[in-house]
């Protein structure tokens, strides 16, 4: 049966495209050649088609050339000699469907792709119409070919080109909104929207940005989640930015995004990502399998969704405007978590433009840092760099500027400051060590030393005996860099540092303040040595307990693991002094 397959797949082949073929030759009478020229070029296309009309093997005239000129060679010279003024003619030079559907078919990839790049390479006529009309073709048939890897290259090749220069209403629709919902996989148009961008000029870009906001201000085409998603895309991709998931703190690199100039725009397009929120969530996808779940998603530092991305960067220029929709968008109690970690992403990534007057604001963010935590923490902020500098010099050498500085960034951007209690940890860590991070001696200035009660060891090397001074953790420390942690404890909102702090490094905190109590007291007999942090450090367990109960009961029930005999935290207060 293979040779009766062969004859009807190369008849249907010829079929297709002598019709396609013959669209040269077939001219309204209006537009009939009188040039000799372009009489001479009808004759080849007269011959070449009662050749292959007679001929019995049209794979060879598909490979071989006739009297030295391929097929797309003779469809070709038809073309550069057309000099006609209709345009609606031009239109149906073009690809058929038939032709395209065809060559797919028939693994004739390699002869659709010599016509498109004729159009693209040799018309002289017409060729932005010819481009758009054959892009307009391919992407009709998408939804019956995207199983044709073939095929799927093709689209994804030309039709960026094809339409490089502009394109219309049509031709964007095909892309972004009549495609099937049942579409297996939407990689294939995903990269088709980032090829377009690559290729279409800026005019192109423009133009397609300012159809998508006129859809939304209009009317909401976008009825299927994954249509939606690449308008998204491109709308991302096309905003020249470094990276998609990755900020900048330039407050000027928002003028190279067209759609972020103008408030009406943002408006349009902030909308249109909070209904991509309500449109997904289903939490299934178009093909049908479990989505990952979208707070996951949000707790990233990198790869965050387009929607977000395209919040996150328009509002570089309009953050107010942004917050307000959020904040209305809240109202509703949907996705209310989700919106949550939007406006901390938002306050993190410009803290210096978000207003805190208004307390809704404001607990909305406390809810998103005690929600996403503790993957907040390592969220992009640009005054991290500032505040790490200012604590490890308020922890090396305080002074009475820097600790009022750092008391204003505590009292002004509390999250922020709660974000690095980690970091004032291991700077005390280190201090009770006496040694820097190069096994140096920390300056002596501010320092109190203790002494072991047995006094000095004695150690006999060979013949000489030598005095040991035994110097264990917590037998030192800088008390000015004591007490002026807890000052700017203390200074923080109580509802910041002993709820939202009370996960990300508070407890840490105490307990370091706890060891060091109990080295003084315990091991070297030297209560007197921390009378000044043991006045402050009492002021602050007071607060947390009133501020938070629970938190602070459930503490004094841990254990203090460098002393066995001590059952908990609460008899280790008792013991050193301190009531609770």
């Amino acid at each position: 049966h293979k040779p009766e397959r062969r004859t009807h797949t190369l008849n249907t082949s010829k079929s297709s495209f002598l019709s396609w073929l013959s669209a040269e030759n077939n001219c309204p009478e209006k537009t009939k050649r009188t040039n000799p020229d372009i009489q001479a070029t009808t004759s080849v296309f007269n011959n070449a088609i009662s050749c292959m009309t007679d001929s019995d093997d049209f794979d060879d005239m598909m490979d071989k050339q006739e009297g030295g000129k391929g097929l797309a060679e003779i469809w070709l010279r038809a073309d550069s000699k057309n000099v006609t003024t209709d345009k609606s003619h031009a239109v149906e030079e073009t690809l058929s469907g038939d032709f395209v559907t065809s060559c797919v078919e028939n693994d004739h990839c390699n002869l659709l792709e010599e016509a498109l790049d004729l159009i693209v390479t040799k018309s002289l006529y017409s060729k932005e119409v010819k481009g758009i009309a054959a892009a307009k073709t391919i992407l009709g048939l998408y939804n019956s070919c995207r199983r044709n890897q073939g095929f799927v290259r093709i689209l994804v090749k030309w039709v960026p080109v094809l339409t490089q220069e502009r394109g219309d209403n049509d031709l964007w629709k095909l892309i972004f909104i009549e495609q099937d919902e049942e579409v297996v996989d939407w990689f294939h148009l995903k990269s088709l929207v980032c090829e377009c961008v690559m290729k279409w000029s800026d005019e192109h870009i423009a133009a397609c940005q300012e159809w998508i906001v006129s859809q939304q201000t209009k009317s909401n085409p976008w009825t299927n989640v994954s249509s939606l998603g690449l308008v998204l895309r491109f709308l991302v991709v096309s905003s020249e930015q470094m990276s998609i998931h990755c900020f900048d703190f330039d407050d000027n690199a928002h003028l190279q995004f067209h759609c972020a100039q103008t408030e009406e725009c943002a408006v349009s397009l902030i909308k249109l990502s909070l209904y991509y929120v309500d449109l997904d969530g289903s939490g299934v996808n178009t093909n049908g399998s479990k989505r990952e779940d979208e707070s996951r998603v949000l707790l990233k530092r990198n790869s965050l969704p387009d929607w977000l991305t395209l919040v996150l960067l328009i509002a570089k220029s309009h953050q107010g405007l942004v917050t307000r929709l959020i904040l209305e968008k809240m109202e509703g109690k949907k996705h209310a978590l989700l919106l949550y970690s939007v406006l901390l992403r938002l306050y993190l990534m410009s803290p210096l433009k978000m207003n805190l007057s208004d307390s809704k604001l404001r607990n909305a963010l406390l809810e998103a840092s005690n929600d996403n935590s503790p993957s907040w923490l390592y969220w992009r902020c640009p005054l991290d760099s500032q505040l790490s500098e200012m604590l490890s010099n308020l922890t090396k050498s305080p002074h009475q500027r820097l600790v009022q500085s750092a008391t204003d960034i505590a009292k002004q951007h509390p999250l922020i400051f709660v974000r690095h209690l980690s970091t004032i940890c291991q700077k005390l860590v280190k201090d009770g060590s006496g040694r820097d991070s190069d096994k140096h001696r920390l300056m002596k200035r501010g320092r109190i030393f203790g002494k072991h009660p047995s006094g000095d060891a004695v150690a006999k090397i060979g013949n000489h005996t030598v005095k040991v001074t035994i110097v264990l953790w917590g037998y030192s420390f800088n008390e000015p860099v004591w007490t002026s942690v807890l000052d700017v404890l203390v200074a923080l909102p109580l509802e910041v540092i002993f709820k939202c702090g009370a996960g990300i490094g508070l407890t840490e905190i105490l307990e370091i303040y706890l060891k060091l109590f109990g080295v003084q007291t315990l091991d070297l007999n030297s209560e007197s040595n921390i009378v000044r942090i043991r006045e402050k450090f009492m002021n602050l367990t007071d607060l947390i307990r009133k501020c938070n109960a629970e938190y602070f009961e459930d503490w004094m029930q841990r254990r203090v693991s460098d002393w066995s005999n001590v059952a908990n935290v609460r008899q280790m207060l008792s013991i050193v002094g301190i009531g609770a």
